[in-house]
């Protein structure tokens, strides 16, 4: 069974533009495209709030992968970000 492990990077709020944090597929459909299918998460917040960011953008990406536009699935990984 292959395991597939996701990149996580920290970087500054400016690269950013605004968002907490990004993934390859809400990057794209917001004007934003990454090269590396990584998440990017702002380096200024706190440890709570970049795992509630990392557990949205895991959730937000899964969906979009499988055809969910980036709003709907922004709904759904706000929802489940404190479950």
């Amino acid at each position: 069974m292959k395991t597939h492990f996701t990149k996580i990077r920290f970087v500054p709020s400016k690269k950013l533009k605004d968002y907490a944090g990004m993934n390859k597929y809400a990057a794209k459909s917001l004007g934003y495209p990454l090269k590396e299918d990584i998440i990017l998460v702002d380096e200024s917040m706190t440890r709570e709030e970049k795992n509630r960011t990392i557990k949205h953008e895991m959730i937000e990406r899964s969906l979009m992968k499988k055809g969910m536009t980036y709003w709907k699935a922004h709904r759904i990984a706000l929802s489940k970000e404190s479950d």
